[in-house]
């Protein structure tokens, strides 16, 4: 995803929330959340209980899906009331695009953190290497089991769930792929589309849950370095490039 999407709500805007504000606000520039030390106590109470409102509806996404993310599920799980979950989410739509722009902010500091450590020039990683450090960047930092099953699901749910989500899962691919792009010509893969990486790990991971087999992030890491070694050997992997 060439652009990262911006979780919306408080922390975005340096503002208290506002009952009914959109969740989400695709293609913006993330803004920094107003530091502790500046807000008052209102707004740091309204931050801190939006972010443990959006914590639960991301638990209750990746461990049951959309079907899990209600008004009265994510109320139950932070022991709060479904008054409380809709004062900062007007709708259901709005929860669920906040998860998902959570979750991307999650994963895009994740794959900046794994970017900023580029191989030793003239130096080739090894294609284990290169599958973890692809994995983290794909995935973000969360790799059990749960969560990383849990993000396939979430794909397929949300994209039939509305066009909005669905766009917003687009623009989060788009984000991913073009940083696996930037890892892929770090270590001297720069012939593999980030494309295919992605099918790779998507591929494998989708294996693992229905088979219903442990370690889908170890799974997945070793059938990308698989891949990639395969790649690596052939005489016509620039063939491969877009």
């Amino acid at each position: 995803m060439a652009a990262s999407i911006t979780p919306g709500g408080p922390e975005a805007a340096n503002t208290a929330p506002t009952p009914g504000t959109p969740a989400s606000a695709p293609l913006a520039t993330p803004k920094t959340p107003l530091p502790a030390t500046q807000a008052t106590p209102e707004q740091a109470r309204a931050i801190a209980r939006r972010a443990q409102l959006l914590a639960a509806a991301s638990r209750l996404l990746k461990r049951g899906g959309t079907a899990a993310v209600t008004h009265r599920r994510v109320a139950e799980e932070s022991d709060s009331s479904p008054g409380a979950v809709r004062y900062y989410f007007k709708t259901r739509e709005d929860l669920l695009a906040a998860c998902l722009a959570d979750m991307e902010a999650a994963r895009v500091a994740t794959a900046e953190r794994l970017l900023e450590n580029p191989a030793v020039p003239g130096e080739r990683p090894g294609p284990e290497t290169v599958a973890r450090r692809a994995l983290g960047i794909y995935c973000g930092s969360e790799l059990d089991d749960v969560a990383v099953a849990g993000t396939i699901w979430i794909i397929v749910d949300c994209s039939r769930e509305s066009q909005r989500l669905a766009a917003l899962l687009e623009q989060m691919r788009i984000a991913a792929e073009a940083q696996l792009k930037r890892l892929l010509a770090q270590c001297g893969y720069a012939a593999v589309p980030p494309r295919l990486v992605a099918s790779v790990i998507d591929g494998s991971i989708l294996s693992t849950a229905l088979e219903g087999r442990a370690a889908a992030a170890a799974a997945a890491a070793a059938e990308l370095a698989e891949f990639l070694r395969l790649t690596g050997l052939h005489p016509a992997a620039s063939s491969l490039a877009e």
